[in-house]
C-alpha cells in the first residue's frame, strides 16, 4: 500500500478519490526518514514476520483521525489527506513518486489504485485479535514488499497464521481470507486492482450512491461453529485443505494439484442431498483438462450454495 505525494517545483496538487490535497515539496521529502525501529529494504522478498500494533496512532491523531475508526480516503479533508499520504511514505519506505506519475500528479496510477483499496478495504476494516489497532506499518513495517512469494507453502502458512490468525474485523463480521481476497478468492487481487479505478466506499446513509460506488462483498454476519478454528486450522479439516493445497494450487495455476485437491473436497459433503460432491468433481475434471477458469467457477458455485451452512453447522467435519 502506498499513496504518496511530491512535486519537483512549487506546489503539487494531488487527487486521490476525487479530493484535491496541496502538498508542499519542502515539507514532504523524497525519502522521508524512517520512524524508529522501521526496517528499510530494497525491492526484495519480504521477511514475512508477525504483525504488530501500529506506531502511527499519535501521528493520525494529530491529523484529527482515530486509527480505530478511519474515514474512507475520499472522505478526508485536504489537510488530513496530506498527512495520511506522509504516513504512507513512512510506513512503506518509498518516495512520493513511488505511486504518483512524475509529470502528472493527479493521474490515476496503478499503485494509487492499490493504495486506496488497501486503506479503504483492509486497513479500515481490521484490528489485531487482542484489540490493538493496525495500520499500514503493522504489516509493511517500512518496506513495500512484505511477502516472499518464492515458496507457496510458506506464503500460505504465513498468511493463514498471521494475516488471518492474528487479526479480526472491527465490524464484528467473521474475518477470513475473503476479507482481502473476496469470495471466491481472487489470488491475483493486486493485479485485478491495478486494472480498474479504485471505487469509493459506501457508508451508511449513502444509499443514493449504491448504483455506482463500492458495496463490499463481506462475509455474512452470523455464528461460526467453532467460532475460531485456530491459526493452523486444527479444528477445521476442510479449512486446512482450503488454505493449503487448494489455495496453493489455485494461486500457482497448478492444474494437476488443483484437480487432486478438489477431489479431496468432494468427500467432505455433509448431506447426500447437496450437489457438493458433483460440483467438486466437476471442478476436478475441469482442472484435469487444464481449464482453470472452469475449476474456479466450481469453487464459486459451491461457496455460493453451501458456505453459509457449512460455517454454522459443519466446520469440524472430518473427511469420511
Amino acid at each position: 500500500m502506498g499513496v504518496l505525494s511530491q512535486s519537483a517545483i512549487g506546489m503539487a496538487f494531488v487527487v486521490i478519490g476525487g479530493v484535491v490535497a496541496a502538498c508542499a515539496p519542502d515539507v514532504v521529502p523524497m525519502h522521508p526518514p524512517a520512524a524508529e525501529g522501521y526496517k528499510r529494504s530494497a525491492r526484495a522478498p519480504g521477511p514475512m514476520e508477525g504483525l504488530r500494533a501500529t506506531r502511527m496512532t499519535d501521528v493520525l491523531a494529530a491529523a484529527g483521525l482515530d486509527v480505530r475508526n478511519l474515514p474512507p480516503l475520499e472522505k478526508l479533508t485536504p489537510g488530513q489527506k496530506q498527512k495520511v499520504m506522509r504516513t504512507f511514505t513512512e510506513t512503506l519506505g518509498v518516495p512520493c513518486l513511488g505511486c504518483h506519475a512524475e509529470d502528472d500528479f493527479p493521474a490515476d496510477t496503478r499503485r494509487k489504485r492499490i493504495a486506496k483499496r488497501m486503506y479503504n478495504e483492509i486497513v479500515r476494516a481490521l484490528t489485531l485479535r487482542d484489540g490493538e489497532p493496525v495500520y499500514c506499518d503493522s504489516c509493511h513495517d517500512g518496506t513495500m514488499y512484505m511477502l516472499d512469494r518464492r515458496d507457496a507453502q510458506k506464503l500460505t502458512s504465513h498468511m493463514s497464521e498471521n494475516l488471518v490468525g492474528q487479526m479480526a474485523r472491527i465490524d464484528g463480521r467473521p474475518h477470513d481470507c475473503t476479507t482481502c481476497h473476496g469470495d471466491p478468492p481472487d489470488y491475483a487481487m493486486l493485479t485485478t486492482w491495478k486494472l480498474t479505478t479504485a471505487p469509493d466506499v459506501v457508508l451508511p446513509g449513502d444509499a443514493a450512491k449504491l448504483a455506482t460506488d463500492l458495496t463490499l462483498d463481506l462475509p455474512a454476519i452470523g455464528p461460526r461453529t467453532p467460532e475460531d478454528c485456530g491459526p493452523t486450522s486444527d479444528l477445521c479439516p476442510l479449512q486446512k485443505l482450503m488454505r493449503g493445497p487448494v489455495s496453493i494450487a489455485t494461486s500457482t495455476n497448478n492444474a494437476s494439484a488443483l484437480a487432486t485437491a478438489l477431489e479431496s473436497t468432494a468427500s467432505f459433503s455433509p448431506d447426500p442431498t447437496w450437489s457438493w460432491t458433483a460440483i467438486s468433481k466437476a471442478g476436478a475434471d475441469a482442472a484435469r483438462r487444464g481449464d482453470l477458469v472452469g475449476a474456479r467457477k466450481s469453487c464459486a458455485a459451491c461457496h455460493s450454495a453451501y458456505k453459509a451452512s457449512w460455517r454454522t453447522s459443519h466446520r469440524t467435519r472430518v473427511q469420511p
